[in-house]
């Protein structure tokens, strides 16, 4: 295929029209673009592998408490544990931990990851297709 007929050029030619006259800065910044989807992605992945990690010592936490106390080694104080696992948990105070809590958390993280919203765009994505596919 000659250079002429390259896929490459139809790209090109986009991204070159997205440049304001003048020669200044482009409106789009595709380095930007890329670096957010790449920062969005390898974040997705690390959240959803520190996620399955939390889950399993969750999970293996409660089994030993349970296994312990059943064998009347130790004496787990249940509601101590909800009352303050409510307490850091519950960020809508509504004295519940519901998907709304999560969804205050999520927006916090994507608030506190990204600022502008080129950035904050390609990184929701890449973020999303870090955690689903990784």
């Amino acid at each position: 295929m000659d250079h002429a007929g390259s896929p490459s050029q139809p790209v090109h030619l986009f991204l070159d029209s997205l440049t304001p006259p003048g020669g200044k800065d482009p409106t789009v910044n595709t380095k930007e673009l890329s670096f957010g989807t790449a920062m969005g992605v390898c974040s997705g992945y690390l959240f959803k592998k520190l996620g399955k990690m939390f889950l399993l010592v969750a999970g293996l936490g409660f089994v030993t408490l349970q296994m312990l106390a059943n064998a009347g080694y130790i004496q787990v104080n249940w509601l101590l544990i909800e009352s303050q696992f409510k307490d850091k948990f519950d960020l809508d105070k509504d004295g519940k931990v519901t998907t709304k809590d999560a969804q205050h958390g999520f927006r916090w993280l994507m608030d506190l990851l990204t600022k502008n919203f080129q950035f904050k765009s390609t990184f929701a994505g890449g973020f999303y297709l870090g955690f689903r596919y990784g």
